[in-house]
């Protein structure tokens, strides 16, 4: 994939500072397109493009971009992957459109050139951003994907319209303030990541999934949305598709999407972390493969994080050409300091860390990755779901709840068994609190990291109500995976994945989230997703015909880092350092911020993660202002 950045200012720049600004924007985009970049520019207009090119399809310079439209009236900047090109062409050939080659980019401007933006725009499949700019009417339409696999920021100050593909291209040039923003900060503690709209600078706005933006010279940008998920998902599921048509009918669309996404004019492998959704895609990928698929996970010493054992077995049972490689703490610490440039804003998900390293890896032998993500998010697979649901039954049958919970928030780490471990006081703690607030809160304190106004400046606390306090859905597991998709897909782990592959030239590619896949999956009962026997039930029964069940049915364990343990030990001076710093003082109720530091490294409290999101956002100041 690739990245895109282009400027509009008009009566506001000379021409030198224009080019200065597209020049900044490119290099700073290097990364996301080493293989060639161009600029389409005009200065009268004072405005234009620039785009970074990671050759995946069509690799001759018929695919290179800022692309013109056959007619000249359009000039298209795209960052992506279609999956429909061949389709979409041979419909527009018969309209009596030619090409030139047979990049993707091609497909999509001829086809803005005969539907229109919107219309076209719906019949795309695949992850993508791009802005169009139509020469005729002075109109820029950026666009991004339905589930946010690719990023868009934008900006608008002073009559000065920009955008890119990651925030820091933005910022470098000097046009746009750096002025953080207090709701973008509460919901970034609050949540560990800024979520869109939002970026961390006031301003500076992140592109809905599903949306186009349209400016016009001179005018205040708009945002419409051309694909609705809240509305797909709050359709009445069908009872009436008995299960074994509803498991055929996934298993054929995971394998469309699979397929489509085996495009590719360079080396393309996958990344297996052993669990079901990478190793569904995997077996799948295998069986459309003329040669042994190549696979790549990353092991960590420390057991308890190590899930390298369980993808080689799946690799070895479908033949891959497995690459695994074991990585020691200090590499995965040496990361961290990389982190704040790669992400730009502050991030606090630590598998960003093991994300970079398994994408290094791949970066090896291959230039395309599928990836299992999404699975959670539209298959119900999280473990929180469950807890959840739990909650919600002890809120029913307890006389008292809140005076349970008030009795669990106080209990005093030292009562707590030393057999069960300090962590559970955390535990019982945090249920404590949740039993004493509303029930309407419940999914936002299963994801909440702080609660603002215990941690943060006062003069620094802004209102910010995340999707986790909204209903979306009448009951409360869909409701939950409603918010999941629309906030922490795109915020967290999508934005993880772009980042993380982008940093060393990969493109990634996400099958689950093919929408075709996605619409279908919110049409079947809650039952097909998840049952008393586990979560993602119909992607467990798909995959079994691929890999025996005992290779996959074991406790979910995530990608992560034992971020506690560093923190006690290698990480300590550097957490304190940064802990103490005039930064933190300015921004977080320092006395607090210490106790928590200090009972996580006496081992009284277990608090890895709410540490891990100050101490991200305190080092991604430190390197940014």
């Amino acid at each position: 994939m690739c990245g895109i950045a282009g400027v509009f200012a008009p009566h506001k720049l000379t021409p030198n500072r224009l080019k200065d600004a597209l020049g900044i924007m490119s290099e700073t985009l290097l990364h996301r397109g080493p293989d060639s970049h161009d600029t389409w520019l005009d200065e009268n207009l004072q405005g234009g493009l620039c785009h970074r090119r990671l050759a995946i399809v069509d690799l001759s310079p018929a695919g290179n971009q800022p692309m013109a439209s056959q007619c000249g009236r359009y000039i298209l900047c795209y960052n992506g992957e279609m999956y429909i090109a061949n389709e979409l062409r041979m419909e527009l050939s018969k309209k009596g459109h030619t090409f030139r080659g047979h990049s993707d980019t091609e497909v999509i401007v001829q086809a803005c050139v005969q539907w229109g933006v919107v219309e076209a725009t719906k019949r795309l499949v695949g992850e993508f951003a791009f802005a169009l700019w139509d020469t005729h009417t002075r109109t820029l339409a950026c666009v991004r994907d339905r589930l946010g696999v690719k990023p868009l920021y934008w900006a608008y100050r002073d009559g000065m319209f920009g955008f890119s593909s990651e925030i820091s291209a933005l910022m470098r040039t000097g046009l746009y303030e750096t002025t953080i923003n207090p709701q973008a900060l509460n919901a970034y503690l609050t949540l560990g990541y800024v979520p869109e709209p939002l970026s961390i600078y006031t301003g500076v706005f992140k592109l809905n999934p599903g949306e186009i933006l349209t400016y016009s010279l001179g005018k205040e940008p708009t945002c419409g949305s051309y694909w609705d998920f809240h509305a797909l998902a709050n359709k009445e599921p069908d009872g009436s598709i008995p299960y074994s048509q509803a498991k055929n009918q996934v298993h054929k669309l995971l394998k469309n999407a699979v397929r489509g996404r085996m495009m590719s004019d360079v080396p393309l492998g996958s990344l297996l972390s052993g669990g079901i959704d990478s190793s569904l895609v995997t077996a799948i990928l295998q069986e459309y493969s003329a040669s042994p698929v190549k696979t790549f996970t990353i092991g960590f010493e420390e057991q308890g994080f190590n899930e390298a054992i369980f993808a080689r077995d799946v690799a070895r049972h479908l033949g891959t050409d497995h690459h695994e490689h074991y990585v020691t703490s200090m590499d995965a610490r040496n990361i961290i300091p990389d982190l704040p440039g790669m992400y730009g804003e502050p991030f606090s998900d630590s598998s960003a860390i093991p994300t970079f390293l398994v994408s290094k890896l791949a970066k090896t032998q291959v230039t395309v990755t599928l990836s299992g993500d999404g699975g959670d998010e539209i298959f119900g697979g999280y473990s929180r779901y469950d807890y959840a649901q739990r909650i919600a039954g002890y809120m029913k049958i307890l006389s008292f709840p809140k005076a349970v919970g008030w009795f669990l928030e106080k209990i005093p780490t030292a009562l707590i068994p030393t057999w069960l471990g300090k962590s559970y006081a955390t535990r019982l703690n945090r249920l404590g609190f949740i039993l004493r607030s509303s029930p309407s809160h419940l999914p936002l304190h299963l994801v909440q990291q702080w609660v603002v106004g215990e941690i943060l400046s006062p003069e620094w606390i802004s209102s910010y109500h995340s999707m986790y306090e909204q209903k979306q859905h009448n009951d409360l597991i869909p409701s939950f995976m409603i918010a999941d998709t629309l906030q922490y897909l795109p915020g967290d782990i999508l934005t993880k994945v772009d980042r993380a592959s982008m940093a060393v030239s990969l493109e990634s590619r996400i099958p689950l989230l093919d929408h075709r896949l996605v619409e279908y999956a919110w049409t079947l009962p809650q039952t097909y997703k998840r049952q008393a026997g586990g979560s993602k039930r119909i992607l467990r029964d798909i995959l079994a015909h691929y890999i025996p069940k005992h290779l996959i049915e074991r406790p979910k364990m995530g990608f992560g880092v034992p971020m506690g343990e560093w923190l006690k030990n290698d990480l300590h001076a550097w957490s304190r350092d940064l802990l103490t710093s005039d930064t933190a003082k300015l921004y977080f109720h320092h006395d607090r911020l210490m106790n928590t530091f200090d009972q996580h490294v006496s081992g009284a409290v277990n608090n890895p993660y709410r540490l891990w999101n100050i101490l991200s956002f305190v080092s991604w100041h430190k390197s940014h202002h």
